[in-house]
């Protein structure tokens, strides 16, 4: 009886042993912005507001830094910014901004540089650009160690204009039908390797691709009723198209 016994606990041993070395995948924090949505018409010298999320996850209560990386620091010259962070959203009175200072690495602080116990935020910024053209930048949460533990790399394109830019190396992307009950078809053309990124009216991604060509067909079935964006980026290029789930 000992024996068996014996037997009995050193195969539930066996069993249990390669499951030792694993541990529960950690739910790494996010940042993203509603200034990379196409739908969002960026003049020159025209004051626009957006919003900046940031979840904490697993991460919450880790000392992080929010921070602002432009892809090129040059164009930290042709940048105002001023954010509040957490504003009561219901309130009639004005939030408190403070500037956002971009430095010669083209990084800005959003709080303080040496940061704070990670948690769930909701942050306006306030933004004037005094030149057109393409901005990229990172969105990333920069860990009291130095580590980054989020990176977003957005972009927004600046115009002397409004409006929606559909063309890419000087190719037209379509997308059809505007109207979709199940599919929208995604025509690039002539263009090669794009990426792809479908968002809500939230800025919320809700489909992405990367190294798309020629025409593609996009399954809108598990998208909710409403507009959506496609915005597609070729190097520092990109467009953009509106459609319906109906």
């Amino acid at each position: 009886m000992k024996k068996l016994l014996r037997a009995q606990i050193a195969l539930f041993a066996f069993i249990l042993l390669p499951l030792a070395g694993f541990s529960q995948a950690v739910n790494e924090p996010g940042i993203n912005s509603t200034l990379d949505n196409p739908d969002v018409n960026v003049v020159v010298n025209q004051e626009i507001f957006y919003d900046l999320f940031v979840d904490a996850r697993d991460r919450a209560g880790e000392v992080m830094a929010i921070r602002i990386k432009l892809e090129n620091p040059e164009q930290r010259q042709y940048i105002t910014m001023h954010y509040t962070i957490d504003p009561d959203r219901n309130s009639p009175t004005t939030p408190d901004f403070k500037p956002l200072t971009f430095n010669e690495e083209g990084i800005g602080y959003i709080g303080a540089a040496e940061g704070a116990p990670l948690k769930d935020y909701s942050i306006i910024i306030r933004a004037t650009f005094t030149q057109a053209g393409r901005y990229s930048y990172r969105l990333q949460l920069e860990r009291n160690d130095l580590n980054i533990m989020a990176d977003n790399l957005e972009l927004v394109k600046v115009s002397s204009t409004t409006g929606i830019d559909d063309m890419i190396e000087n190719t037209r992307i379509m997308a059809y039908p505007t109207v979709s009950e199940g599919t929208v078809n995604l025509d690039l053309g002539q263009v090669r390797n794009a990426d792809v990124q479908i968002v809500d009216m939230l800025g919320r991604t809700v489909y992405s691709a990367s190294k798309v060509s020629g025409l593609t067909t996009i399954d809108t079935h598990k998208m909710g009723k409403g507009l959506y964006i496609i915005k597609v980026v070729k190097g520092n290029d990109a467009a953009a198209m509106r459609f319906i789930v109906k």
